[in-house]
């Protein structure tokens, strides 16, 4: 769950300095968004959040739970949704069992200026 952990504070940091959610379509594109090593319109300008491991990443680049299976990363509108299958790698739907969910809070973001709430 610690990854987790890291993972939230990466993207609430990055949001931070950016003044918006985070767009990414799955777990491959988080990582390349947090680890700032391409030109993303995420993170413009190239930031370093957080560091993966060879190890913590497979080979389409999607981030590996503690058990090396891919996680889920969802968004929705004021939060992220962070699920691993658990040790058994398989998801339940809807999530159960030995499955892991970490929401990440976007609500207190801060707003870019000009940006209004809703």
């Amino acid at each position: 769950m610690s990854q987790f952990y890291q993972i939230a504070a990466a993207i609430q940091l990055t949001e931070q300095d950016y003044a918006k959610p985070l767009e990414f379509s799955d777990s491959s594109d988080l990582a390349v968004i947090l680890q700032g090593d391409n030109l993303h319109d995420g993170n413009p300008k190239q930031i370093r959040y957080m560091s993966f491991t060879e190890e913590s990443l497979d080979e389409n680049g999607m981030i590996l739970d503690a058990w090396g299976n891919p996680i889920r990363v969802e968004t929705r509108s004021d939060n992220y949704r962070l699920q691993s299958a658990g040790p058994d790698g398989v998801f339940e739907v809807p999530p159960e069992g030995d499955d892991l969910i970490f929401e990440v809070d976007s609500s207190n973001l801060p707003k870019a200026k000009g940006q209004r709430s809703e």
